[in-house]
């Protein structure tokens, strides 16, 4: 993390962050005026060049200062790749501008889809196809970074008409969308991290980030090579404490078994 302003600012304000002390929406306007979000990012799209892994040892270096920030800037930069891989060029071209310089959050439901993958649980949000899109209902219990000035989320959603599930980017501004008050997390105040209530929530396909949520969630974030190429273990290290000798990798399939 080269941004010494940045980093003075994280030790003066970690501790009011973790807090709640701390006014959420500064967390990210000072990620985005750092540059960090355009690490691994094509100039030709406004970032700063290097690959994703770049972007990962920022994520880390983040949260060797404080661990709330490296969550909200882990969100805003997964669903900044999400865009990067998306087939969806226009969508890509509407929203990344704003989210390099954090006018606009991005979050994630991750937890959710990464679940469903693993086969622990049904995805939680569905989607009725209509003539120019899909009407939502559902409910996402835990996502960062919904900043209440204005947000967009990615999530996989269920095809109520049998298909392959999908992922969608949805505005915070659609109608039938709900966002709880912030959730009461230990170490994860000033975060923007609340849930998500979808009533009937009308979505034109041109907010389709792919049309395939298994494809997606697996390869289009590009996130598994820091992890091939044993990133992953510091960035762990870094955020948990952990020692390197005690780190080993945690193999999940299908087939394992649920807890309830």
């Amino acid at each position: 993390m080269q941004d010494c302003a940045f980093r003075h600012w994280l030790d003066a304000n970690a501790e009011a962050i973790d807090r709640g002390l701390c006014e959420p929406q500064q967390v990210l306007a000072q990620i985005a005026e750092s540059q960090l979000l355009r690490i691994g990012v094509d100039p030709a799209l406004g970032g700063t060049g290097g690959r994703v892994t770049d972007a990962v040892e920022a994520i880390a270096a983040i949260a060797s200062r404080s661990l709330a920030s490296a969550f909200v800037c882990w969100g805003q930069r997964a669903f900044i790749e999400y865009l990067l891989h998306s087939p969806n060029q226009p969508l890509r071209e509407r929203l990344l501008p704003r989210l390099l310089t954090g006018e606009l959050a991005g979050a994630t439901g991750l937890s959710n889809a990464m679940k469903f993958l693993s086969g622990i649980e049904a995805l939680q949000v569905r989607g009725r196809p209509v003539a120019d899109g899909w009407h939502l209902e559902g409910r996402l219990h835990w996502v960062t970074n919904l900043r209440k000035s204005g947000f967009v989320v990615a999530a996989a959603i269920e095809d109520e008409a049998g298909g392959t599930p999908f992922v969608v980017a949805i505005p915070s501004e659609a109608q039938g969308l709900t966002r709880s008050d912030d959730l009461q997390l230990m170490g994860l105040q000033s975060s923007n991290t609340a849930a998500l209530a979808f009533h009937q929530v009308p979505l034109a396909r041109d907010w389709l980030l792919h049309e395939n949520a298994r494809l997606s969630w697996h390869c289009n974030a590009g996130w598994p090579s820091a992890w091939r190429d044993g990133r992953w273990k510091r960035c762990r290290r870094i955020c948990t404490g952990v020692p390197r000798s005690s780190m080993k990798p945690v193999r999940y399939s299908a087939s394992a078994s649920k807890t309830p």
